[in-house]
This record gives structure tokens, sequence and C-alpha cells, in this order.
């Protein structure tokens, strides 16, 4: 499961389950889950956003 949160209020913004052999790394999960999170962000919100990304261990 991917799941993206809101660092400020720890609110989930979007979660997603793709196949068991889907890594952390695979980019096109990556740009899923972060274009889902964006788009429960209200517009004002939209105008500077830090994005980070765990790295896998």
């Amino acid at each position: 499961m991917f799941v993206a949160t809101c660092d400020n209020t720890g609110e989930q913004l979007a979660a997603t389950l793709h196949p068991g052999n889907v890594s952390a790394n695979d980019a096109e999960v990556n740009i899923d889950i972060l274009t889902r999170a964006v788009a429960q962000l209200p517009w004002w919100r939209r105008q500077k956003i830090l994005l980070a990304l765990p790295h896998p261990t």
C-alpha cells in the first residue's frame, strides 16, 4: 500500500494498492500517488509544495 500524508496535519491525502511486484522505487507509482495527493489540496495551497519520498532501505 502506498500512502501520501500531509506533514502539517497528519491527514491522509491519498492511498492506493498496487500488485506485490511493484517496488517503492517505481516512478509510475510515485507519480500516481503524488498526483492524487496534490489534487486533494485547495488551489491556494498548491502554490508552494515540498514533496518528499522516503528512501527504501
